[in-house]
């Protein structure tokens, strides 16, 4: 502890690192602060910080640093909270830390799981049914309002409509040599593994002039 506290002697810029700044002290060994939490704090050079300041200080740096962590992460694809926090908590980061970026980049919509279901969505569509979408996307840590949201409309139906025809007709191709009535029950029951409602197989059955199974279970 320093009652008599510690001086500011200069402010520099902190190299590779354009958001940051380096305050320099005269008492102890500088400290870097993300440029607007030193704005913010109202630093400059010749003003004298306490403990306590320099604390404050410090959390706005470890908060800092775990913001860049998240936005470096986020370059690469969108992710849900979920995933951002879960990435945050193996970097090291403090739970409360990571908790309070990912509400602040909530908050600005660089993390938005409604966004990112619907996107998920539309892309994978079109190979698996709603049922098996909508449990990637809880698995990815997305609410189950969000994912449900984002596989229960008409494009999101028509899209697994599609998905089935196009996953039938490769397992027919896979399974033709085999006889018709055997071949007819394996498919049905292979798309009702993907999670393919029954109406939707019965269809696909009828399409491909393959009557239904009966009893079809």
């Amino acid at each position: 502890m320093n009652d008599a506290g510690f001086t500011v002697i200069r402010v520099e810029e902190a190299p590779g690192l354009p958001h940051w700044t380096r305050v320099v002290f005269a008492e102890r060994e500088p400290l870097m602060v993300p440029i607007r939490d030193w704005v913010e704090f109202g630093g400059r050079t010749g003003m004298r910080l306490t403990d306590a300041d320099i604390a404050a200080l410090e959390r706005c740096a470890a908060v800092g640093t775990a913001r860049d962590r998240a936005l470096s992460y986020l370059k690469a694809r969108p992710r849900t909270a979920a995933q951002v926090l879960a990435y945050l908590a193996r970097r090291g980061v403090e739970e409360a830390v990571a908790q309070r970026v990912v509400e602040e980049l909530r908050s600005q919509g660089v993390v938005d799981d409604a966004a990112y279901a619907r996107d998920y969505a539309e892309v994978n569509g079109g190979r698996m049914s709603r049922r098996e979408l909508a449990w990637r996307l809880r698995q990815s840590g997305v609410g189950r309002h969000d994912a449900a949201s984002a596989v229960d409309h008409p494009e999101a139906r028509e899209r697994e409509r599609a998905a089935a025809r196009k996953l039938a007709q490769a397992y027919v191709r896979k399974h033709a040599f085999r006889a018709e009535n055997g071949l007819r029950h394996r498919l049905a029951a292979y798309l009702q593994r993907k999670g393919f409602p029954a109406s939707l197989i019965f269809e696909v059955l009828r399409e491909m002039d393959l009557d239904p199974p009966d009893p079809f279970s």
